[in-house]
This record gives C-alpha cells, sequence and structure tokens, in this order.
C-alpha cells in the first residue's frame, strides 16, 4: 500500500527523503472567533492557526507547521490514516 501526497504514490522509503507529510487531525473546537483550531489526533490535540481554511468544528484537516493548509474528506482522511497505519506497523516488523 503506497500514501498518496499531491496525486503522487508514495513509499515507505520517501519518508526518509526529508518530504513533509502530514498526518490528517479533525478540528473538535475553536478559539479565538475561529482563527485558532483545536485539532485532535487521537491522542492528542494540538491548536494550529484556521486563517487559511476558515475549516470548522467536525471538519478533517492537513495542518503544517501549526496552521491548517488542507481540509479533506473524511474519506479521504480515513484512506490516509490508514495509510500511515500500514506505514507504521511495516517499520515495527
Amino acid at each position: 500500500m503506497n500514501l498518496v501526497e499531491g496525486g503522487r504514490n508514495l513509499k515507505a522509503s520517501d519518508l526518509m527523503l526529508g518530504m513533509c507529510l502530514a498526518i490528517p487531525g479533525k478540528i473538535v473546537a475553536l478559539k479565538n472567533e475561529g482563527r485558532t483550531a483545536i485539532v485532535s489526533y487521537g491522542r492528542e490535540k494540538r491548536e494550529a492557526d484556521n486563517s487559511i481554511t476558515h475549516s470548522v468544528v467536525g471538519e478533517w484537516v492537513l495542518v503544517q507547521q501549526r496552521v491548517v493548509v488542507e481540509k479533506l474528506t473524511e474519506q479521504d482522511a480515513e484512506e490516509a490514516l490508514a495509510g500511515w497505519r500500514h506505514v507504521t506497523e511495516n517499520e515495527r516488523g
């Protein structure tokens, strides 16, 4: 199974090339009149600037360098998370 980034298939070895990949997260709360999103990654939550995408609670997003850079459909988020699980399981052996 390969991850897909920008229409390009990626292999686990691509992760070693310094490529910046993001793990999908779900917005669970907003602060500062929506400018700051609280994004859940399952076990942890992080704050991210939401002024580019103006995402809302319940949306799946990609965050890079503490900025929400892209909205995802739930299906795309689930597929990406499945890809991440596959990569991390293979790393464990």
